[in-house]
């Protein structure tokens, strides 16, 4: 190891570590926590919506349609259509079906057809439903506009954190990303840190990576993170041959401020052994046209040779 701080440095995570810990970063930049114990769950869970994915959302959304709606008819249904300006229509699954639909249209406020209630009860039922309806409504569009209005990034990571020696003195560490979006990102910022296992005691050591570059103006094509691995790195005297006795990972942190969002946006990934190649070189991704005109494939920022 190098002569850098042998302490290492309080990133945020625990000095517990193992050969066989996954990453503690996820490829959607979550942290691998697991939490327990918690029992706040009704407190946070505008949060959760916000933060699950659309598909899920979406599903606990029909859901939570249907469950109220069909709660409401059955509640239409036990009362008896005496309760309501239709008179019973000698069969139980018409009058089920005419209990749902009214129960749907209420839900909605959309103003009655052919049903409306007369009796007090149904009344009261109905002013309930109303009620629940309008509430729905307004958390629904709270709950759809902080979606999209959150800022996120779309910093693409490429798959392998390349290792080049280009002699024993002078190794290169180094991966790219790429903005997917069209937004422009300036004044962006790379954070890196090296987490390094040391199996005589079984903790980990957290140490922060001096870049070649640290802070870019602008990010319209790719850029390239190097840090260089000399005497002053702690990842010096690592090779090919004993990284996986160390069990390196590399944590990044990734902060821009996006022209859209007009605020700072974030993104967080991290290497584990297995994500490491070595003597390969990153294969350049974009080109000139004749008119002087960049072009970027996205995608190909993962390629290398």
């Amino acid at each position: 190891m190098g002569k850098g701080n042998k302490k290492g440095e309080d990133i945020g995570f625990s000095e517990l570590g193992s050969p066989i810990a996954q990453k503690s970063i996820n490829k959607d930049g979550s942290f691998n926590v697991i939490k327990s114990g918690n029992r706040s769950f009704l407190k946070d869970i505008f949060h959760y919506l916000i933060s699950i994915e659309l598909y899920k959302l979406l599903i606990l959304l029909v859901l939570f349609y249907l469950i109220i709606n069909v709660f409401f008819g059955l509640l239409y249904y036990s009362l008896g259509m005496h309760h309501f300006t239709i008179s019973h229509t000698g069969s139980e699954t018409s009058d089920f079906l005419n209990s749902l639909f009214f129960s749907f249209q209420t839900f909605a406020t959309v103003g009655y057809g052919y049903i409306s209630p007369v009796s007090v009860t149904a009344n009261v039922i109905v002013i309930i439903e109303i009620f629940l309806g309008m509430l729905s409504v307004a958390l629904l569009a709270g709950l759809v506009y902080s979606r999209f209005s959150m800022p996120n990034t779309r910093i693409l990571f490429s798959d392998n954190l390349l290792v080049h020696e280009e002699d024993p003195k002078h190794t290169t560490l180094k991966f790219k990303i790429v903005n997917k979006r069209n937004s422009i990102m300036i004044d962006t910022e790379a954070i890196v840190t090296a987490a390094i296992f040391n199996p005589e005691n079984k903790t980990l050591r957290y140490y922060n990576l001096d870049l070649v570059v640290r802070n870019i103006t602008f990010l319209p094509l790719t850029w390239t993170i190097h840090h260089v691995i000399d005497k002053k790195s702690p990842l010096f005297g690592i090779t090919k041959d004993n990284f996986k006795e160390m069990h390196p990972e590399i944590l990044i942190r990734i902060k821009g401020f996006d022209d859209k969002y007009h605020q700072n946006v974030y993104a967080n990934f991290s290497y584990h052994i297995e994500d490491w190649v070595w003597n390969k070189k990153f294969e350049r991704n974009f080109w000139q046209d004749q008119e002087g005109k960049m072009h970027l494939n996205v995608m190909d920022v993962h390629k290398y040779s």
